[in-house]
């Protein structure tokens, strides 16, 4: 969320977000953005940024998971489709954690996410063989 969204976030709609983050990132930091670099100074932190969207998507129920080098927060509207899923990575930078370094099956959770609470809103072609070979990002993603 950067310095210019943020002031204009009464503009924002509750929407399902999905966010992962590497606690080692040190372009997007967890820890929020003080410097006005490239435009994303005074971005708050990942936390008060899910905080934010849980808040919006009227979020009643918070459930935590931690396994392996993740910490896993799911803010839950039990009321409508609207979910926030965040994911903190201790030892990731700003990279894609993949299941063979991090334990963690990134586009698994990216179609996981997509197919429950955005399907209303786009369009989702998979082939099989991509879900097959989720490691090939490219092909991952193409057929989305």
């Amino acid at each position: 969320m950067s310095l210019e969204t943020r002031n204009n976030r009464s503009l924002a709609q509750a929407t399902p977000i999905l966010q992962l983050s590497g606690k080692l990132d040190q372009i997007v930091s967890v820890n929020g953005l003080m410097g006005l670099y490239g435009g994303w100074g005074g971005a708050p932190e990942i936390l008060d940024i899910m905080e934010y969207w849980a808040k919006l998507n009227k979020s009643d129920v918070k459930e935590f998971l931690e396994e392996n080098q993740t910490k896993v927060t799911m803010y839950l509207d039990s009321k409508s489709n609207k979910k926030v899923w965040s994911y903190l990575i201790e030892n990731l930078d700003h990279s894609f954690p993949m299941e063979d370094e991090y334990k963690i099956d990134t586009p698994a959770i990216i179609l996981e996410f997509i197919r429950k609470y955005l399907q209303e809103s786009i369009y989702i072609r998979i082939c099989n063989n991509c879900l097959k070979k989720r490691s090939d990002l490219k092909r991952l993603f193409y057929c989305l």
